[in-house]
Formats: structure tokens, sequence, C-alpha cells
């Protein structure tokens, strides 16, 4: 029991991790097409 409760907790720090990844990456990838744009 104990290992499904370990397991949970290190799939939340993951999947919360990814999360905070995914989001900077859609932020990264904005303020690049807003560079482009400006340089156009």
């Amino acid at each position: 029991m104990k290992d499904i409760v370990e397991g949970k907790r290190f799939y939340d720090i993951v999947s919360n991790k990814y999360n905070e990844l995914k989001y900077l990456i859609k932020e990264l990838e904005e303020s690049k097409l807003k560079q482009f744009k400006n340089k156009q």
C-alpha cells in the first residue's frame, strides 16, 4: 500500500513539472512569434 502512495506522489510531482514545462514552452513560442512579427 505504501508503494502505491509513493507512486501517486511521484506521479503528481512529475505531472506538475510537465505542466509547468508545457506552459513555459508555450510562453517561449509566443514570445518568439511576437519577435518574428516585429522584425517583418
